[in-house]
């Protein structure tokens, strides 16, 4: 009597606090079964990829946190949008390297 068995898509004292999977990544809020709301510079069904710079070249870059744009091999620039020609290479055109 008064105590509360909540199904699998709920939790806490009296089943009211939604659940999601791995808690939004702590980059969001739950905000009803299996829903993740995320927090600015996150994304994702789960908040767990950062949104890279703006601008960021998804091409030539990536990244690991909010904001961030890290160059692949080859290119260079805030945005990875400056390509850096193979060493030795003189008047030539740049190349696309493999990451």
């Amino acid at each position: 009597p008064g105590v509360c068995e909540c199904n699998s898509e709920w939790t806490g004292d009296t089943c009211d606090i939604p659940v999601c999977i791995a808690n939004c990544s702590s980059n969001g809020n739950c905000t009803s079964p299996g829903v993740c709301q995320c927090n600015d510079g996150w994304s994702g069904d789960n908040c767990d990829i950062p949104v890279c710079a703006v601008g960021c070249n998804s091409t030539n870059g990536y990244c690991n946190s909010p904001g961030d744009c890290i160059c692949y091999k080859g290119w260079n620039g805030t945005l990875c949008n400056q390509c850096v020609p193979a060493d030795g290479c003189c008047k030539c055109t740049c190349m696309h390297y493999q990451n």
